[in-house]
């Protein structure tokens, strides 16, 4: 496989150097088309309407008789047709970009500032309907439908502000338009381009879900893992800090350790990185806290402590019910709301269950 892809890059530098005008019209006018769909698409997906252009992309018969009868200036008509509507929609986008992004984020805000949301709507709705008039004599419906909301959704996966997503979102467009073509051509899958354009966008937004930074399957499960042991690694330290206060005689092992925040993988790796980083010491089948994780764990502790008090006194939850919700928020208590905590309850009271609260 490694031996055979300089010859396939080769194979296709070669056939992209080859591509005739019949090629070049093909390419601009998927382009073009997926363009002119992902600008409208973004607000369709911002307002939760991505049906809307199925719906319309399938009543398109009156319009496409009208678009039949439209002048050959020089270019094919398909690619004459799309870029006019291109151009539209650019227009619309530009000179109403303000009335357009307030509508579909607030419609009360809009008409509280003077223009008509429900105008923007059905603005809105004609630009969808002739963009899919438009585009349907050159890519057919699929496309249309596939254009108008997947370029955008993989743009939303990748950003969180609208003048980006547009950009990103005609990007994308583009990019299916090149890719199609080049998966559809005699040289790979010989299919039809429209359709392998259709595969190619749904292929962009594949990776956009597995891998955007902030919304992607694979980053989340990355931070969900790295929660998990932050909390596991808490619990560790809070468990040997409170196995400390009652004296006991005898150390918790590690397989003890491991088993009281939960077991699996996660506590023994969790373990391991107390152990690595000088937290936690391991002698003798035998753990104990060290200065500097007995220092984590006493904030630890008295976060958990602070907040039982402060639960009970503020809140009058009764005392068998804190435990449990302190567990959980003790590990997003930072130095500022400790502070404040302690500016509510008074610290050297002791917490609601008479242990004292460490300073």
């Amino acid at each position: 496989m490694i031996e055979e892809t300089p010859e396939k890059a080769a194979e296709v530098l070669s056939f992209m150097s080859e591509l005739s005008i019949v090629d070049l019209w093909i390419v601009l006018t998927g382009a073009a088309t997926n363009v002119a769909c992902a600008l409208v698409g973004c607000f369709l997906v911002l307002r939760r309407m991505s049906l809307m252009g199925d719906a319309i992309a399938h009543a398109v018969l009156p319009g496409l008789a009208v678009a039949l009868i439209a002048p050959i200036l020089g270019l094919p008509r398909p690619l004459f047709t799309t870029l006019v509507v291109l151009r539209v929609n650019l227009a619309v986008l530009v000179l109403l970009w303000k009335e357009l992004k307030v509508s579909s984020f607030d419609a009360n805000l809009a008409s509280t500032m003077g223009f008509s949301a429900t105008a923007m709507h059905y603005l809105l709705m004609t630009l969808v309907a002739v963009t899919a008039v438009a585009s349907f004599e050159a890519v057919g419906s699929i496309l249309v439908v596939a254009m108008l909301i997947v370029p955008a959704a993989t743009a939303h996966l990748l950003c969180d502000r609208l003048g980006v997503m547009v950009f990103l979102s005609a990007g994308v467009g583009v990019a299916a338009a090149v890719l199609g073509y080049v998966a559809a051509s005699p040289s790979f899958f010989d299919t039809n381009y429209a359709g392998m354009m259709t595969v190619a966008v749904g292929m962009l937004y594949s990776l956009a879900v597995l891998f955007s930074p902030r919304y992607g399957l694979i980053n989340s499960l990355v931070r969900n893992a790295r929660m998990s042991l932050k909390v596991i690694r808490d619990d560790l330290l809070a468990m040997l800090y409170r196995v400390e206060e009652l004296a006991r005689e005898k150390p918790l092992s590690p397989a003890k350790a491991r088993r009281a925040v939960g077991g699996g993988w996660l506590a023994r790796w969790g373990l391991a990185g107390l152990v690595r980083s000088g937290q936690i010491a391991s002698t003798d089948n035998r753990l104990q806290l060290t200065d500097t994780g007995r220092e984590v764990a006493r904030s630890l502790v008295r976060s958990h402590r602070l907040w039982e008090t402060y639960l009970v006194e503020h809140l009058g939850m009764p005392l068998d019910h804190v435990h449990e919700p302190a567990h959980r928020v003790e590990h997003f208590i930072d130095e500022q709301l400790r502070r404040e905590l302690e500016a509510e309850v008074d610290p050297t009271a002791g917490d609601p269950h008479g242990r004292e609260i460490p300073e």
